[in-house]
């Protein structure tokens, strides 16, 4: 990505700049993008990582710009929106579909921002980052294309293997984490961030929401009605194969 694609990214970005070191942390919304800023903000400081200090190390780009402006090489900064060339390197990490719409369909009804059932939900699903199947597939394409500039990752094989894959981003990222590797695994478990988030505080002030619910994967298995799994099969079938995802 040469310098003049820097400054058309920067401007389209609202940044005062865009540095070729720069790594943009990218998913679709309840894919598992806060997960990841918290293991990459463990390997960049020594500090106890909380809901309330993550955008110093990782910040949002939709809230923090200045923040972001004013800090100095290497950046690390949380989007959701799949402009991949714009973005001089990406991590993105996919999640499965059905999984997505269990977690968002509670986090929406938890902010009181939903009042209609799950079946109801997953058909009326509207988000400012566009379609599910769109947004994976441009980030699965872009990877095929420019392997060098994306880690493609999956929400299931971090929970089957996070150490693997926290070597594996720290080699992306050309980060020497200041954790031993085994620390950041034990900081970034699922139970180690719910109770981080007990503790340490969260990031809304609704009663009782947590940003890290539950973490499991194949929730959909039991929460979808049979009819639920079958619409939104027949939507996503050829990009669920191509991501080796379960088609019953």
């Amino acid at each position: 990505m040469n310098l003049i694609s820097r400054k058309a990214a920067a401007l389209k970005l609202g940044l005062s700049n865009v540095y070729s070191s720069d790594t943009f942390i990218v998913s679709y919304p309840k894919s598992g993008n806060t997960w990841l800023r918290f293991i990459i903000a463990n390997m960049l400081t020594k500090e106890l990582v909380t809901m309330k200090n993550i955008d110093e190390f990782v910040p949002d780009i939709y809230n923090f710009k200045k923040q972001i402006n004013d800090k100095g090489e290497p950046r690390f900064i949380k989007t959701h929106n799949v402009n991949l060339k714009q973005y001089p390197k990406t991590i993105y990490i996919h999640r499965d579909y059905r999984d997505v719409l269990v977690s968002y369909y509670h986090f929406q009804k938890n902010l009181n921002q939903y009042n209609g059932d799950l079946s109801s939900f997953i058909k009326e699903i509207d988000t400012p980052f566009g379609l599910w199947n769109n947004h994976v597939t441009e980030a699965f394409n872009f990877k095929n294309n420019y392997s060098d500039r994306i880690l493609f990752l999956s929400y299931d094989e971090l929970l089957a293997n996070l150490k693997d894959n926290v070597e594996q981003i720290a080699q992306f990222c050309d980060l020497t984490p200041v954790k031993s590797i085994e620390e950041i695994v034990e900081l970034c478990s699922f139970e180690s961030l719910k109770n981080v988030e007990d503790k340490h505080g969260r990031t809304f002030d609704t009663p009782n929401l947590t940003f890290f619910r539950s973490g499991r994967s194949k929730q959909w298995q039991t929460e979808l009605l049979k009819e639920d799994q079958e619409f939104i099969n027949t939507q996503n079938s050829d990009l669920f194969k191509k991501l080796n995802y379960q088609i019953d």
